[in-house]
């Protein structure tokens, strides 16, 4: 796995089914918390346009937050204050293949830059 099959991992296993079961959960009217029934009940009282608007902005917000990690991951985006900060090495490795690939590697092209395109 090099980084650009990464970031297309995350997009499947993360991204979409974060937005997807967000929307699924604001469309059901079994649930229990009294927080997540308030936001269904909110969702549903919406027309087809304005559910179109808040499906919208939930995309944009997991979007978001998945960049901001990849950020992180990057090194561009700090998580430690101060002067001596440490870096992040992020590896896939696979004894079957025998491979050890660093997949943030700061000579490659970033993955939030990946993760735009």
């Amino acid at each position: 796995m090099n980084n650009v099959e990464f970031v297309n991992a995350i997009k499947a296993a993360v991204e979409r089914p974060a937005i997807h079961g967000i929307v699924a959960l604001l469309q059901t009217n079994k649930l229990q918390n009294d927080r997540l029934k308030r936001m269904s009940a909110f969702y549903s009282a919406l027309d087809d346009k304005g559910q179109m608007i808040v499906e919208e902005i939930i995309k944009e917000s997991v979007n978001s937050a998945v960049f901001g990690f990849f950020c992180a991951l990057d090194g561009v985006r700090a998580i430690e204050h101060g002067p001596n900060k440490g870096t992040l090495e992020l590896r896939y490795k696979n004894s079957m293949k025998q491979t050890d690939i660093l997949l943030n590697d700061f000579d490659e092209e970033f993955l939030h830059d990946l993760y735009n395109i």
